[in-house]
């Protein structure tokens, strides 16, 4: 491939046409829960994307610490539950999670075809988080391993989910993609980052209703869109790690100026501050939230000149409200020993906070009444 976009082209296309080799599912004897085992060449799905997965980036990303951190200890987890609110009586009828072998991504899934079948399934969990230290997740500290946890006491089997270390890539989403997506639900960030929408999926509001029925009916025809459904999460959960990884990597190669600050404020985080303020730079001068952190980074940096250019340019755009008033009345204060340009900074913002209806800052009021003070004590000495 020639370039980033038509590599990301090209893994679109392989997600969409990425088909599992299932296994014939399998029953433990006495018991009623059903598990199946599919997989899928690892590289179809991240595009080579995994390269990135260092414990670096991901420690940056994820804010978690990753000292010893592998891929093939990392396991991925998603439920299918009779209840999308959690809380006492939610079970979770369907686990799935996935992990490396070799040069696929295996897929296995657990589902209870009764509630009297909830303990072999969370036994047979157990003895597969064993082989892991590291948990993936989207959105399981709220909901899923709550509900894993609290199932596990119930029947008595102390799950190593507990201990794991946990990576939920809910909240490592918002911190890149947020600022552009607003929603960073995990078919949004299929669509919009990854690329691809899925075709006659089970929307999760229905997936209780669909168990509730097959356990009346015993009839697996929609119980399979469930498993479909619960499968392509999973796999999802290997392709958004990868990506996520590759563009805190690869910061400046982002299009978008609001991944790119997205990037740059992970960068800043992790105390990059050089790498940070590229990010910031790149992102370019139209896109206010950028200026504003450069400002700020440039501020803390000691580059005082350097972040009154940057809040000038956020006043000639009129965003952020007061705050470059402020900002640049403490640069002419402090910095250039000009109490005069400070005022009269200061009497522009509150004129315009006046005109607009709006209530005067404390910190200007007394702000402007120090620099009176000040400039009258200096006329009369």
């Amino acid at each position: 491939m020639s370039s980033l976009e038509e590599k990301l082209r090209h893994l679109s296309g392989t997600l969409r046409a990425a088909q599992p080799a299932t296994a014939p599912p399998s029953r433990a004897a006495g018991g009623r829960c059903v598990e199946r085992r599919s997989r899928v060449d690892a590289d179809t799905l991240c595009g080579g994307m995994a390269a990135y997965a260092s414990a670096e980036t991901l420690e940056m990303v994820g804010r978690v610490p990753l000292a010893d951190f592998s891929l093939e200890k990392t396991v991925f987890l998603d439920t299918e539950t009779t209840g999308l609110s959690g809380g006492v009586g939610t079970v979770a009828f369907l686990i799935g999670i996935g992990f490396l072998q070799e040069d696929s991504f295996v897929v296995e899934q657990y589902f209870m075809e009764d509630y009297d079948a909830e303990t072999d399934m969370l036994h047979r969990l157990c003895r597969r988080l064993a082989n892991f230290d590291t948990l993936v997740s989207y959105n399981g500290k709220g909901f899923d391993v709550p509900i894993v946890n609290s199932r596990s006491i119930v029947n008595r089997i102390r799950q190593p989910i507990a201990s794991m270390r946990h990576i939920d890539l809910l909240y490592a989403a918002r911190r890149l993609w947020k600022a552009r997506l607003g929603s960073c639900g995990l078919q949004n960030v299929e669509r919009e980052i990854l690329g691809f929408a899925r075709e006659d999926d089970i929307p999760g509001s229905m997936v209780p209703m669909i168990f509730f029925d097959f356990l009346k009916d015993g009839d697996m025809t929609r119980m399979e869109g469930v498993l479909e459904h619960n499968r392509m999460d999973i796999q999802s959960l290997y392709t958004v790690l990868c990506r996520l990884c590759r563009d805190v990597a690869l910061p400046l190669e982002q299009p978008e100026p609001a991944d790119r600050y997205s990037a740059g404020r992970i960068l800043e985080a992790a105390g990059r501050s050089a790498d940070a303020l590229r990010c910031y730079e790149a992102a370019g001068e139209p896109y206010g939230p950028a200026l504003r952190a450069r400002a700020l980074l440039l501020r803390r940096s000691g580059r005082a000149d350097e972040a009154a250019y940057c809040w000038k340019r956020l006043l000639e755009q009129g965003m952020f409200g007061a705050e470059p008033y402020e900002e640049l009345a403490k640069y002419y204060e402090h910095t250039r020993r000009d109490d005069a340009l400070a005022l009269k900074t200061v009497e522009e913002c509150l004129l315009k906070l006046r005109l607009l209806g709006l209530e005067p800052l404390d910190s200007l009021v007394k702000r402007r009444v120090r620099l009176t003070q000040r400039m009258k004590q200096g006329r009369t000495m």
